[in-house]
């Protein structure tokens, strides 16, 4: 993705993002894609991961360092060259 936003397509199985304009990435609805994984690698710039459903991304759960984590419509990735795992089990989109 070099520029503006992009929804991940039914054969994409990795998204590199090498966009200044801090795009939005979308993810499909997790219910059609059970047991999936996508990969998608950061470049110099921070992005926002989202998805075609609300509340369908699970960021881990619990608190740790006052910050709550759980289901959210999108997450801000702030990290420059790190790769995000999303994997699917038909209900959420689970962020690593």
């Amino acid at each position: 993705v070099s520029s503006g936003d992009y929804t991940v397509g039914s054969s994409d199985r990795m998204v590199i993002v090498t966009s200044t304009a801090s795009p939005t990435i979308t993810l499909p609805d997790p219910a059609t894609n059970a047991d999936r994984i996508i990969y998608v690698m950061a470049g110099a710039n921070h992005f926002t991961l989202g998805c075609s459903v609300s509340n369908k991304i699970q960021d881990g759960s619990g608190t740790t360092n006052g910050r709550t984590f759980g289901l959210t419509s999108s997450v801000l990735f702030q990290y420059s060259y790190w790769t995000l795992i999303c994997v699917s089990d038909g209900n959420y989109w689970y962020i690593n």
